[in-house]
């Protein structure tokens, strides 16, 4: 099977973005010297409309510096100017806000720092072009095995209006995947049970941009990512992941997985234990462990998460156990700091109901955190129970119901009574 697919959004490269009016020509002389920069594709916000029809006036003012002109509010219909204003970052302009549609000049500390958020600029929207072809490969050999590669070309042209800064408009990626199911082995004649195998690698260039995003939401966690921004999109990664079922009902997981991700390395493994016995009991317990570092800034980070339930249907209920565990250890230049946690909790559903079903929940969580301010060992923070109940009604033509009630108490340690907030963990200080 094989599949081509092209997509491109385009914007008018003789209007602005958002404005109804074409661009002047003064504008597209802007557009076509400030490349990729938007912060360079701005025009004088002011414009002369006569005396007595404005907002603002001009006037010359002298700071060390030299003399510049300003502009001063003079309320609406008492200047000659109409003036935009544009925030360009706090501390990097020279007026600020009062009030809506009220700004005045500040300057410039006596150590020539910018005071203010906003300049008299307008700025005008880069028209973009955004192109991007795909290419997609499937081949199924046989029932269970199953080979697929994707391909993408993008190319991303920040500023149409103009031909600087184009060399990295244009990047690829790469993906693989390999899949094979219920492969059944044998030992001396004999069937051992069932096998799932799969392979899975993707490498994205540094230039290039996807048209939707091709990250799943838990990325981050997943991977223990711990940037909270990167620099490129370049990305390898690849992950290996194999399931064994020995008989049915029971099976056992494992998978492994790498990713080089600007500056940052990951290694991650997980592993997995299930249970389906409806005469006995159900489980399902996961266990993983992923270790990133950052070398050039020295952090290394291991963090190891636990997630159990073991429940059986009795009757017209369903008792859980339910268990939870992370430990997130941060090493900075020796200087430790992280978290760690044990979440106990036990839940009565309701099943086979009619007309209701919900469930009872209570759990207790402790909570610790390394301490940083002296040998890092694990102090206890907190300890939280949380009640819930929930009930919805089914099965009632054209009407829906439903009651949750939650009841959360944290009690803190003797020590962070005071500060009474979860201790956060700046990866980058």
């Amino acid at each position: 099977n094989f599949q081509v697919s092209f997509y491109q959004e385009k914007d008018n490269i003789d209007q602005a973005v958002g404005e109804e009016d074409d661009l002047t020509k003064e504008e597209k002389n802007i557009l076509k010297l400030a490349g990729d920069d938007f912060q360079k594709a701005s025009a004088p916000g002011d414009k002369f409309v006569g005396e007595g029809k404005g907002s603002y006036s001009k006037k010359d003012t002298s700071v060390s510096a030299g003399i510049f002109s300003i502009f001063e509010f003079r309320g609406s219909g008492l200047g000659d100017y109409s003036v935009i204003f544009t925030f360009v970052g706090k501390g990097l302009g020279d007026y600020i806000r009062d009030r809506l549609g009220q700004y005045s000049w500040v300057g410039e500390n006596n150590k020539g720092v910018k005071k203010g958020d906003y300049m008299p600029i307008k700025l005008i929207p880069l028209p973009q072009t955004h192109r991007l072809t795909d290419l997609k490969l499937e081949w199924k050999p046989s029932q269970n095995i199953s080979l697929s590669t994707e391909y993408a070309i993008s190319n991303l042209d920040r500023n149409s209006f103009s031909k600087i800064q184009n060399d990295d408009n244009s990047g690829n990626a790469l993906s693989i995947d390999a899949k094979a199911n219920k492969v059944k082995p044998n030992l001396l004649g004999l069937q051992i049970g069932e096998m799932d195998f799969s392979l899975n690698s993707r490498i994205i260039g540094r230039n290039f941009q996807s048209v939707d995003r091709f990250n799943s939401p838990d990325f981050q966690r997943y991977w223990n990512v711990l940037q909270e921004s990167s620099t490129n999109n370049e990305e390898k990664s690849i992950q290996f992941s194999t399931a064994y079922r020995p008989f049915p009902g029971l099976g056992f997981g494992f998978s492994l997985g790498a990713l080089d991700k600007d500056k940052l390395k990951s290694n991650r493994y997980s592993t997995s234990v299930n249970f389906d016995r409806k005469n006995i009991f159900k489980s399902d317990i996961r266990y993983e462990s992923v270790t990133s570092e950052l070398s050039e800034l020295k952090i290394n980070n291991i963090w190891r998460r636990i997630d159990g339930a073991i429940l059986k249907d009795v009757w017209k209920f369903q008792p859980q156990f339910l268990y939870q565990f992370e430990n997130r250890r941060n090493d900075h230049l020796s200087v430790l700091s992280g978290f760690r946690f044990d979440d106990f909790g036990f839940r009565l559903g309701l099943i086979k109901w009619e007309y209701f079903k919900g469930f009872v929940q209570v759990n207790q969580r402790n909570y610790k955190v390394y301490d940083s301010e002296n040998d890092g060992s694990l102090v206890k923070q907190s300890t939280t129970n949380t009640n819930r109940f929930k009930l919805e009604l089914q099965n009632v033509k054209e009407t829906t119901a439903s009651l949750e009630i939650v009841q959360r108490k944290k009690d803190y340690s003797a020590r962070f009574e005071e500060i009474k907030s979860d201790l956060g963990i700046d990866f980058n200080s």
